[in-house]
């Protein structure tokens, strides 16, 4: 143990920072998290090996919420025409 502890120290202690500013980034700058997160995403996705894909898969963030609520509402047309489900009726 005593010979194990010197060299796993620095590397828990490493690994512990890289956790902390990972939340931070994520906390304070969202937008550029989820481009960061996007990007990383479609790299993944490209590649051919099917582990990479499925990797890409996971870490692919979730469509935004507005895009989905109007895509529910008007259609995929994205407008709001006919459908009357726009109007505050």
């Amino acid at each position: 143990m005593n010979a194990i502890w010197p060299v796993l120290e620095p590397l828990l202690l490493a690994l512990v920072v890289l956790a902390a500013a990972l939340y931070s980034f994520r906390r304070l700058l969202p937008g550029s998290w989820r481009r960061l997160q996007v990007a990383l995403a479609l790299y993944l996705l490209r590649r051919r090996s099917p582990v990479l894909r499925s990797l890409g898969r996971r870490i692919a963030p979730p469509p935004r919420l507005a895009a989905v609520r109007l895509r529910a509402a008007c259609g995929s047309t994205g407008g709001c025409g006919p459908c009357n489900t726009c109007d505050p009726r």
